[in-house]
């Protein structure tokens, strides 16, 4: 992983993983903001939930209709 840089694994439209992770910005069922440190990760969706977060490692699921970053 590159210094200050998360990692990002998305799988299909249903899970995100992103490693990096500082904090929960956002959190409701169709919009889920994520402080990576440079920017804010934001998802867009449907049901979304974070499954677990530990270790700056965010597990978010759902289904995800849009990712985009905001600096």
């Amino acid at each position: 992983m590159l210094i200050d840089e998360p990692e990002i694994e998305i799988l299909g439209n249903r899970e995100i993983v992103v490693d990096g992770c500082k904090g929960v910005v956002e959190y409701t069922q169709e919009i889920i903001k994520l402080n990576t440190g440079k920017y804010v990760l934001v998802l867009e969706g449907d049901n979304l939930v974070i499954k677990s977060f530990d270790c700056n490692v965010a597990v978010v699921s759902g289904e995800l209709v849009d990712i985009s970053f905001v600096s």
